[in-house]
């Protein structure tokens, strides 16, 4: 169904459907290390699976994917994983439930980060305020 593909805006995320579950569980898990800070998937391990003009399409639909996946109940997540075939719903489903507290853990040290950032930012305007 690409109407649920287009909701994430991941026409990309059909390449998925082209690799086995190995590949996809693989991939899955990580674009999920990636997101929390580690080393995230290289295209010479996927170089057969896709070209390098779609790579980066593939990653950042991944990406979105499982940031949005965080917010899924399980009956929404299998909706939006109709898409693929039995064999990589399974793997997808199954690494998105296992590393949920991972990437909303990696999310929410980004949103401090950031939060932090802007803080710091503001406070150093109003120092900078006040010495004028």
């Amino acid at each position: 169904n690409p109407s649920t593909l287009l909701l994430f805006g991941m026409e990309d995320l059909q390449l998925l459907a082209k690799a086995s579950p190995e590949q996809v569980e693989k991939l899955l898990h990580s674009v999920c290390d990636s997101l929390c800070a580690r080393k995230g998937p290289r295209f010479q391990d996927y170089s057969k699976l896709v070209k390098i003009d779609s790579w980066s399409g593939l990653i950042i639909a991944c990406e979105h994917f499982v940031k949005k996946a965080t917010n899924l109940e399980q009956k929404e997540l299998s909706e939006h994983l109709n898409v693929l075939p039995e064999s990589h719903r399974a793997v997808a489903g199954s690494c998105l439930s296992a590393r949920r507290d991972d990437v909303i853990g990696a999310l929410k040290n980004v949103v401090a980060g950031i939060f932090q950032l802007s803080a710091l930012s503001h406070a150093k305007f109003k120092v900078r305020s006040a010495e004028n």
